[in-house]
């Protein structure tokens, strides 16, 4: 794999830009059949603890990434295949510890709803290649679907456990490109035709709905006379919030040609919100190489 970074000074081929450029170029299809498979695993038995005020041992981590890929002719010198696949599966116990200044009730009814933050992310690639006389076609397909349970933004670290939510993505692109040759290979002019799609629907939804309905701000005091409007000890959430009300929303941005994008964000009452994206993209360049012109 070839990454290109371009931050000005852009040819032809790039088009029109306003910014960087990264230009990656991925592994295709050979004459030779060849393929590999490899496994990452991480564990809490080789990390060391970050959590303040525990003295040994580390969070709980598991974590299974195991990748295969293979790639061959499918028709020799005329037709290439290349695809590979990814598994990501990570059980992470969150360093989340609960204010010391809140009531043992509330510990008690929170605390089963303090699990692990799971991840499973499924990633596939394939790539197909033909060359037919003076065209050199690449048919693309990319494809990521992610389950995150009881996620816990850095924002929301002092939330309590059953304010968390589900995160559910999936990313689809298809990348279609003509590469066209015309002309004698010392006088020849070059046709770069390329398509895009792009889906990105992600979804939303409370890890613990079953905690109850409305979210709560609780404020701590340490007395009935602390002086303190908002609390003194500090405050926290509680209750995995709902919206009371639904809405649909679309919009298509006004921008240039290329790319399009439509989106679409739903929110229901019971506090799944859903949002989907749509891109399209496309390009076609001309150039000319010749190899006797001064």
């Amino acid at each position: 794999m070839e990454f290109q970074v371009v931050t000005g000074g852009y040819k032809a081929e790039f088009g029109h830009a306003s910014g960087g450029i990264v230009n990656v170029v991925t592994r295709g299809g050979t004459n030779d059949w060849h393929g590999g498979l490899s496994v990452f695993y991480r564990s809490n038995v080789f990390d060391s603890n970050n959590v303040p005020g525990v003295g040994s041992g580390a969070p709980f981590l598991s974590r299974w990434d195991p990748t295969v890929y293979a790639g061959g002719p499918v028709l020799k010198d005329k037709i290439f295949f290349f695809g590979s696949a990814e598994r990501l599966l990570e059980s992470r116990d969150l360093n989340f510890q609960f204010n010391p200044n809140l009531p043992d009730s509330l510990v008690a009814f929170e605390a089963p709803f303090n699990k692990h933050n799971l991840t499973y992310t499924t990633r596939g690639r394939a790539k197909l290649e033909e060359n037919l006389g003076s065209h050199r076609l690449s048919e693309q397909i990319n494809y990521t679907n992610n389950h995150i349970t009881d996620f816990l933004p850095l924002t929301a670290s002092l939330n309590l456990p059953d304010t968390r939510y589900n995160l559910d993505g999936r990313t689809l692109m298809l990348g279609f490109t003509d590469l066209w040759t015309l002309g004698s290979s010392s006088n020849s002019w070059i046709l770069d035709s390329f398509f895009q799609y792009r889906g990105d629907p992600t979804r939303q939804s409370p890890s613990h709905p079953d905690a109850g309905i409305p979210n709560t701000l609780f404020n701590l005091f340490s007395s009935y006379t602390s002086g303190d409007e908002f609390g003194d000890l500090g405050q926290t959430s509680l209750g995995p919030g709902y919206n009371s009300f639904g809405f649909f929303k679309s919009t298509t941005p006004r921008a240039a040609p290329s790319p399009r994008s439509l989106a679409a964000t739903r929110s229901s009452s019971d506090g799944i919100t859903s949002t989907r994206m749509w891109t399209a993209r496309s390009r076609i360049t001309f150039s000319h190489n010749c190899l006797h012109c001064r």
